[in-house]
């Protein structure tokens, strides 16, 4: 799963930007399939659990709160 969607950028099409997700999780992150906390939580989940995302995506993002890094990548999925 791209956790910076990859329709909003085509260089976020690298490995430094994929997490490997159960097909439960991975439909969660779909636009409009869950609640926007729910889906939050599970980036946040993501992001503590995978530094090197969490790294990636501040990066990309310039944002360095981890709660203000979920509430932006959950805004920007597609």
């Amino acid at each position: 799963h791209h956790v910076i969607s990859f329709c909003n950028d085509a260089t976020t099409d690298n490995i430094a930007n994929l997490v490997k997700l159960c097909p439960t999780c991975h439909a969660l992150l779909k636009k409009d399939r869950a609640s926007k906390s729910d889906q939050t939580r599970a980036i946040l989940k993501i992001l503590h659990e995978h530094e090197e995302i969490f790294d990636y995506a501040s990066s990309y993002l310039q944002i360095d709160d981890i709660n203000d890094l979920a509430e932006k990548i959950q805004s920007m999925l597609g």
